[in-house]
Protein backbone atom coordinates (compact mmCIF):
# COMPACT_ATOMS: atom_id res chain seq x y z
CA UNK A 1 0.00 0.00 0.00
CA UNK A 2 1.30 3.32 -1.04
CA UNK A 3 0.74 6.01 1.70
CA UNK A 4 0.58 9.74 1.97
CA UNK A 5 1.37 10.89 5.27
CA UNK A 6 1.07 14.70 5.10
CA UNK A 7 2.96 16.66 8.44
CA UNK A 8 5.93 15.04 9.66
CA UNK A 9 6.23 16.24 13.24
CA UNK A 10 4.96 13.76 16.24
CA UNK A 11 1.77 12.48 14.56
CA UNK A 12 3.65 12.07 11.14
CA UNK A 13 6.68 10.52 13.29
CA UNK A 14 3.94 8.27 14.65
CA UNK A 15 2.15 7.23 11.55
CA UNK A 16 5.56 6.71 9.74
CA UNK A 17 6.70 4.15 12.11
CA UNK A 18 3.34 2.26 12.63
CA UNK A 19 3.21 2.29 8.71
CA UNK A 20 6.42 0.85 8.78
CA UNK A 21 5.49 -1.97 10.89
CA UNK A 22 2.44 -2.24 8.72
CA UNK A 23 5.01 -2.98 5.53
CA UNK A 24 3.68 -0.12 3.85
CA UNK A 25 5.33 2.59 1.36
CA UNK A 26 5.51 5.75 3.11
CA UNK A 27 5.36 9.52 1.28
CA UNK A 28 5.42 11.97 3.84
CA UNK A 29 5.01 15.85 3.04
CA UNK A 30 5.84 18.66 4.83
CA UNK A 31 6.70 22.08 3.57
CA UNK A 32 10.25 21.96 5.88
CA UNK A 33 12.75 19.46 5.84
CA UNK A 34 13.93 19.05 9.23
CA UNK A 35 11.38 17.23 11.12
CA UNK A 36 11.34 14.66 13.54
CA UNK A 37 9.87 11.77 10.91
CA UNK A 38 12.21 12.56 8.38
CA UNK A 39 14.32 9.95 8.54
CA UNK A 40 11.43 7.00 9.34
CA UNK A 41 9.79 7.73 5.69
CA UNK A 42 10.55 6.19 2.62
CA UNK A 43 10.71 9.20 0.16
CA UNK A 44 9.76 12.66 1.06
CA UNK A 45 8.04 15.68 -0.89
CA UNK A 46 8.89 19.04 0.21
CA UNK A 47 6.31 21.07 -0.23
CA UNK A 48 3.24 23.48 0.82
CA UNK A 49 0.30 21.03 0.76
CA UNK A 50 -1.73 24.03 0.20
CA UNK A 51 -0.29 24.20 -3.15
CA UNK A 52 -1.48 20.26 -3.91
CA UNK A 53 -2.48 21.10 -7.16
CA UNK A 54 1.38 21.35 -8.56
CA UNK A 55 1.93 17.91 -6.76
CA UNK A 56 -0.72 15.79 -8.80
CA UNK A 57 1.95 13.98 -10.73
CA UNK A 58 3.35 12.87 -7.42
CA UNK A 59 -0.06 11.68 -5.99
CA UNK A 60 -0.96 9.68 -8.86
CA UNK A 61 -0.66 6.07 -7.00
CA UNK A 62 -1.57 7.06 -3.80
CA UNK A 63 -3.79 4.55 -1.66
CA UNK A 64 -4.74 6.82 1.31
CA UNK A 65 -3.99 9.83 2.83
CA UNK A 66 -3.01 10.19 6.69
CA UNK A 67 -3.20 14.13 8.08
CA UNK A 68 -0.67 13.77 10.96
CA UNK A 69 -1.28 17.49 12.20
CA UNK A 70 -3.71 19.46 13.28
CA UNK A 71 -4.15 23.16 11.74
CA UNK A 72 -7.77 23.03 10.14
CA UNK A 73 -6.93 25.62 7.06
CA UNK A 74 -4.69 22.64 6.07
CA UNK A 75 -6.96 20.30 6.96
CA UNK A 76 -9.51 21.32 4.84
CA UNK A 77 -7.09 21.60 2.03
CA UNK A 78 -6.32 17.90 2.23
CA UNK A 79 -10.29 17.07 2.42
CA UNK A 80 -10.60 19.01 -1.37
CA UNK A 81 -7.41 16.90 -2.49
CA UNK A 82 -8.97 13.80 -0.72
CA UNK A 83 -12.48 14.63 -3.02
CA UNK A 84 -10.57 15.68 -5.90
CA UNK A 85 -8.46 12.88 -6.45
CA UNK A 86 -10.62 10.67 -5.12
CA UNK A 87 -8.09 9.34 -2.54
CA UNK A 88 -9.75 8.12 0.56
CA UNK A 89 -8.61 10.30 3.56
CA UNK A 90 -8.02 8.94 7.08
CA UNK A 91 -9.64 11.74 9.30
CA UNK A 92 -13.08 12.55 10.18
CA UNK A 93 -13.82 16.62 10.23
CA UNK A 94 -16.85 16.17 12.17
CA UNK A 95 -15.43 13.84 15.40
CA UNK A 96 -12.25 16.14 15.07
CA UNK A 97 -14.46 19.20 15.41
CA UNK A 98 -16.32 17.98 18.29
CA UNK A 99 -13.49 16.70 19.92
CA UNK A 100 -10.95 19.45 19.74
CA UNK A 101 -13.44 21.87 21.91
CA UNK A 102 -12.92 20.84 25.43
CA UNK A 103 -16.40 22.39 26.75
CA UNK A 104 -18.19 21.03 23.47
CA UNK A 105 -16.43 17.62 24.20
CA UNK A 106 -17.78 17.95 27.77
CA UNK A 107 -21.23 18.80 27.00
CA UNK A 108 -21.67 15.64 24.79
CA UNK A 109 -20.16 13.28 27.68
CA UNK A 110 -22.39 14.54 29.90
CA UNK A 111 -25.14 14.25 27.89
CA UNK A 112 -24.53 10.38 27.60
CA UNK A 113 -23.77 10.25 31.16
CA UNK A 114 -19.75 10.17 30.67
CA UNK A 115 -18.44 11.14 34.30
CA UNK A 116 -16.28 14.55 33.73
CA UNK A 117 -14.72 16.78 36.18
CA UNK A 118 -16.44 18.44 38.10
CA UNK A 119 -16.78 22.78 37.09
CA UNK A 120 -15.18 25.61 38.80
CA UNK A 121 -16.43 26.98 41.20
CA UNK A 122 -18.32 23.83 41.97
CA UNK A 123 -14.94 22.27 41.97
CA UNK A 124 -13.22 24.28 44.72
CA UNK A 125 -9.06 23.94 45.10
CA UNK A 126 -7.18 22.15 43.58
CA UNK A 127 -7.92 23.48 40.18
CA UNK A 128 -6.66 23.43 36.66
CA UNK A 129 -7.51 25.66 33.91
CA UNK A 130 -6.68 24.84 30.25
CA UNK A 131 -7.60 26.30 26.75
CA UNK A 132 -10.92 25.05 25.07
CA UNK A 133 -9.29 24.41 22.11
CA UNK A 134 -5.58 23.33 22.42
CA UNK A 135 -4.71 19.61 22.41
CA UNK A 136 -2.63 18.11 25.45
CA UNK A 137 -0.47 20.45 27.87
CA UNK A 138 -0.67 23.46 25.93
CA UNK A 139 -1.28 26.22 28.41
CA UNK A 140 -2.21 24.21 31.04
CA UNK A 141 -2.53 25.83 35.00
CA UNK A 142 -2.79 24.51 38.03
CA UNK A 143 -4.22 26.49 41.28
CA UNK A 144 -4.65 25.78 44.36
CA UNK A 145 -5.47 28.90 46.09
CA UNK A 146 -7.33 32.35 45.18
CA UNK A 147 -5.05 34.80 43.85
CA UNK A 148 -4.36 37.62 40.99
CA UNK A 149 -2.76 35.00 38.24
CA UNK A 150 -5.98 33.23 38.82
CA UNK A 151 -8.13 35.98 37.65
CA UNK A 152 -5.96 36.62 35.04
CA UNK A 153 -6.19 33.39 34.48
CA UNK A 154 -10.03 33.10 34.32
CA UNK A 155 -10.55 35.45 32.29
CA UNK A 156 -8.91 34.60 29.49
CA UNK A 157 -9.76 33.58 26.25
CA UNK A 158 -12.59 31.02 26.97
CA UNK A 159 -10.82 29.01 29.40
CA UNK A 160 -11.53 25.51 31.03
CA UNK A 161 -12.11 25.60 34.83
CA UNK A 162 -12.20 22.44 36.48
CA UNK A 163 -11.70 20.20 39.35
CA UNK A 164 -7.85 18.62 39.39
CA UNK A 165 -7.41 15.09 40.17
CA UNK A 166 -4.03 14.26 40.45
CA UNK A 167 -2.79 10.49 39.63
CA UNK A 168 -1.92 8.89 36.94
CA UNK A 169 -3.87 8.70 33.59
CA UNK A 170 -4.81 6.12 31.24
CA UNK A 171 -5.46 6.33 27.54
CA UNK A 172 -8.16 4.04 25.14
CA UNK A 173 -8.79 4.05 21.69
CA UNK A 174 -11.13 2.98 19.89
CA UNK A 175 -11.62 1.95 16.16
CA UNK A 176 -14.15 1.91 13.33
CA UNK A 177 -17.60 3.30 11.84
CA UNK A 178 -21.22 3.94 13.45
CA UNK A 179 -22.26 0.88 14.89
CA UNK A 180 -18.90 -1.19 14.40
CA UNK A 181 -16.41 0.15 17.13
CA UNK A 182 -13.45 -1.81 18.88
CA UNK A 183 -11.11 -0.67 21.25
CA UNK A 184 -7.49 -2.24 21.36
CA UNK A 185 -5.62 -1.71 25.17
CA UNK A 186 -5.34 0.38 27.62
CA UNK A 187 -2.43 2.39 28.32
CA UNK A 188 -1.01 4.12 31.78
CA UNK A 189 0.66 7.29 31.13
CA UNK A 190 2.83 9.36 33.06
CA UNK A 191 3.41 13.16 32.80
CA UNK A 192 6.26 15.56 33.56
CA UNK A 193 6.05 18.83 35.32
CA UNK A 194 4.48 20.59 32.64
CA UNK A 195 2.04 17.52 31.69
CA UNK A 196 3.15 16.22 28.63
CA UNK A 197 3.59 12.97 28.60
CA UNK A 198 7.01 11.32 29.34
CA UNK A 199 6.27 7.34 29.48
CA UNK A 200 3.34 4.80 28.71
CA UNK A 201 3.27 2.16 29.90
CA UNK A 202 1.11 -1.08 28.37
CA UNK A 203 -1.00 -3.19 29.09
CA UNK A 204 -2.73 -0.82 31.65
CA UNK A 205 -2.13 -1.50 35.92
CA UNK A 206 -6.07 -1.14 35.59
CA UNK A 207 -8.40 -3.55 37.04
CA UNK A 208 -9.78 -5.91 34.71
CA UNK A 209 -13.45 -4.63 35.41
CA UNK A 210 -12.65 -0.70 35.52
CA UNK A 211 -10.68 -1.71 31.79
CA UNK A 212 -14.13 -2.97 30.39
CA UNK A 213 -15.73 -0.01 31.98
CA UNK A 214 -13.53 1.90 30.06
CA UNK A 215 -13.73 0.15 27.03
CA UNK A 216 -17.55 0.54 27.20
CA UNK A 217 -17.59 4.50 27.80
CA UNK A 218 -14.89 4.71 24.50
CA UNK A 219 -17.22 3.23 22.46
CA UNK A 220 -20.70 4.93 23.69
CA UNK A 221 -18.34 8.20 23.08
CA UNK A 222 -17.38 7.30 19.32
CA UNK A 223 -20.64 6.47 18.66
CA UNK A 224 -21.95 9.56 20.08
CA UNK A 225 -19.99 11.11 17.33
CA UNK A 226 -20.59 9.52 14.77
CA UNK A 227 -16.60 8.37 14.41
CA UNK A 228 -15.10 6.97 10.70
CA UNK A 229 -11.36 6.32 12.31
CA UNK A 230 -9.28 6.44 15.82
CA UNK A 231 -10.17 7.82 18.93
CA UNK A 232 -8.22 8.33 21.71
CA UNK A 233 -9.85 8.84 25.33
CA UNK A 234 -8.23 9.74 28.17
CA UNK A 235 -9.09 9.22 31.78
CA UNK A 236 -8.33 9.20 35.72
CA UNK A 237 -9.51 7.25 38.32
CA UNK A 238 -11.13 9.41 41.68
CA UNK A 239 -13.05 7.30 44.43
CA UNK A 240 -13.25 4.24 42.14
CA UNK A 241 -15.01 5.93 39.04
CA UNK A 242 -13.30 6.61 35.53
CA UNK A 243 -13.58 10.55 34.76
CA UNK A 244 -12.88 11.38 31.02
CA UNK A 245 -11.27 14.13 31.00
CA UNK A 246 -10.38 14.45 27.12
CA UNK A 247 -11.00 13.06 23.94
CA UNK A 248 -9.39 13.21 20.26
CA UNK A 249 -10.88 11.97 17.41
CA UNK A 250 -7.42 11.71 15.01
CA UNK A 251 -3.97 9.45 15.52
CA UNK A 252 -2.37 10.08 18.76
CA UNK A 253 0.83 9.79 19.33
CA UNK A 254 2.95 7.70 21.58
CA UNK A 255 0.41 5.08 22.80
CA UNK A 256 -0.18 3.51 19.37
CA UNK A 257 3.54 2.37 19.26
CA UNK A 258 3.53 0.90 23.27
CA UNK A 259 0.21 -1.41 21.97
CA UNK A 260 1.90 -2.06 18.85
CA UNK A 261 4.51 -3.70 20.84
CA UNK A 262 2.15 -5.35 23.84
CA UNK A 263 -0.33 -6.97 22.09
CA UNK A 264 0.94 -6.41 18.60
CA UNK A 265 -1.71 -4.61 17.65
CA UNK A 266 -1.44 -2.00 14.49
CA UNK A 267 -3.80 0.78 15.46
CA UNK A 268 -2.71 2.70 12.43
CA UNK A 269 -3.55 -0.43 9.79
CA UNK A 270 -6.68 -1.18 11.56
CA UNK A 271 -8.17 2.52 11.69
CA UNK A 272 -6.85 2.29 7.57
CA UNK A 273 -8.67 -1.15 7.40
CA UNK A 274 -11.89 0.63 9.29
CA UNK A 275 -11.86 3.53 6.97
CA UNK A 276 -11.72 1.54 3.69
CA UNK A 277 -13.85 -1.52 4.17
CA UNK A 278 -16.52 0.19 6.81
CA UNK A 279 -16.18 -1.78 9.66
CA UNK A 280 -13.17 -2.41 12.45
CA UNK A 281 -11.43 -5.43 12.62
CA UNK A 282 -12.12 -7.81 15.05
CA UNK A 283 -8.81 -7.84 17.16
CA UNK A 284 -7.21 -11.09 17.77
CA UNK A 285 -7.05 -12.82 20.90
CA UNK A 286 -2.79 -12.46 21.59
CA UNK A 287 -0.21 -12.94 24.48
CA UNK A 288 0.12 -9.24 25.86
CA UNK A 289 3.59 -8.14 26.70
CA UNK A 290 4.80 -5.76 28.98
CA UNK A 291 6.27 -2.47 27.55
CA UNK A 292 7.64 1.25 29.20
CA UNK A 293 7.86 3.54 26.39
CA UNK A 294 9.61 7.02 27.53
CA UNK A 295 11.86 9.42 26.16
CA UNK A 296 15.24 11.03 27.48
CA UNK A 297 17.53 14.14 26.66
CA UNK A 298 21.86 14.00 26.99
CA UNK A 299 22.47 17.15 27.94
CA UNK A 300 25.67 18.24 29.63
CA UNK A 301 26.50 14.84 31.33
CA UNK A 302 22.80 14.80 32.63
CA UNK A 303 20.15 12.41 31.79
CA UNK A 304 16.54 13.31 32.44
CA UNK A 305 13.39 12.43 31.16
CA UNK A 306 11.02 14.71 29.61
CA UNK A 307 7.75 14.62 27.94
CA UNK A 308 7.53 14.58 24.05
CA UNK A 309 8.10 17.83 23.21
CA UNK A 310 11.86 17.17 23.84
CA UNK A 311 11.48 14.98 20.12
CA UNK A 312 9.22 17.27 18.50
CA UNK A 313 11.93 19.88 18.90
CA UNK A 314 14.38 17.27 17.77
CA UNK A 315 15.56 16.73 13.90
CA UNK A 316 17.23 13.44 12.19
CA UNK A 317 15.98 10.69 14.23
CA UNK A 318 16.68 7.19 13.46
CA UNK A 319 15.34 4.07 14.21
CA UNK A 320 17.31 1.60 15.78
CA UNK A 321 17.03 -1.87 16.57
CA UNK A 322 18.40 -3.36 20.04
CA UNK A 323 19.80 -0.05 21.36
CA UNK A 324 22.20 -0.61 24.13
CA UNK A 325 19.86 -3.83 25.58
CA UNK A 326 16.36 -1.57 24.88
CA UNK A 327 14.22 -2.93 21.74
CA UNK A 328 14.21 -0.21 19.48
CA UNK A 329 15.19 3.91 20.26
CA UNK A 330 14.60 5.92 17.66
CA UNK A 331 17.40 8.89 18.61
CA UNK A 332 19.98 11.13 17.19
CA UNK A 333 22.58 10.04 19.03
CA UNK A 334 25.16 10.05 16.24
CA UNK A 335 24.86 13.49 15.94
CA UNK A 336 26.54 14.34 19.17
CA UNK A 337 27.13 11.79 22.08
CA UNK A 338 26.92 14.40 24.29
CA UNK A 339 23.60 15.91 23.76
CA UNK A 340 21.12 13.97 22.41
CA UNK A 341 17.19 12.64 22.98
CA UNK A 342 15.71 8.76 22.59
CA UNK A 343 12.71 7.78 22.74
CA UNK A 344 12.99 3.69 23.96
CA UNK A 345 11.39 0.86 24.01
CA UNK A 346 11.71 -1.74 26.71
CA UNK A 347 9.57 -5.29 26.10
CA UNK A 348 9.79 -7.76 28.48
CA UNK A 349 7.62 -11.23 29.02
CA UNK A 350 6.75 -9.66 32.78
CA UNK A 351 6.85 -6.72 34.49
CA UNK A 352 9.87 -8.01 36.35
CA UNK A 353 11.80 -8.85 33.45
CA UNK A 354 10.79 -5.64 31.94
CA UNK A 355 12.11 -3.23 35.11
CA UNK A 356 14.73 -5.31 35.03
CA UNK A 357 16.22 -4.86 30.81
CA UNK A 358 15.12 -1.11 31.87
CA UNK A 359 17.99 -0.52 34.53
CA UNK A 360 20.40 -2.79 32.73
CA UNK A 361 20.10 -0.09 29.90
CA UNK A 362 20.63 3.02 32.05
CA UNK A 363 23.04 1.44 34.04
CA UNK A 364 25.12 0.71 30.84
CA UNK A 365 24.28 4.04 29.11
CA UNK A 366 25.63 5.63 32.38
CA UNK A 367 28.79 4.10 32.07
CA UNK A 368 29.00 4.29 28.29
CA UNK A 369 28.82 7.99 27.69
CA UNK A 370 30.20 8.84 31.24
CA UNK A 371 27.22 10.52 32.52
CA UNK A 372 26.90 12.15 36.04
CA UNK A 373 25.23 9.59 38.42
CA UNK A 374 21.58 10.31 38.33
CA UNK A 375 18.46 9.25 40.92
CA UNK A 376 16.23 6.94 38.51
CA UNK A 377 12.73 8.34 39.37
CA UNK A 378 10.15 5.98 40.85
CA UNK A 379 7.57 4.59 37.99
CA UNK A 380 4.57 2.67 39.67
CA UNK A 381 4.58 -0.98 38.37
Amino acid sequence: MNVAIIGGKLQGLEACYLARKAGWNTILIDKQRNIPAYYLCDSFLQFDIHRWKDLVHDLWDIDIIIPALENWSTLNVIQEMSDQRGIPYLFDHRAYSLSSSKRRSYDLLADIGIPIPKKWPECGFPLIIKPDGQSGSKGVQIHTEHSPELSIALQGHNPIAEQYISGPLYSLEVIGVPDAYETIQGTDLVMDQVFDCKRVIAPSILDKRIIATFEDQAKAIAQAVHLHGVMDVEAIVHDGQLITIEIDARLPSQTPTAVYWSCDCNILEHAVYALLRGHAPIRNATHEKYVIYEHIVIEDRYLSFCGEHCIAQSTELALIDDFMGADEAITNVHLDPANWVATLIFVGTSRDELYKKRSRFYTQVVEAFALDAFKEEDVYC
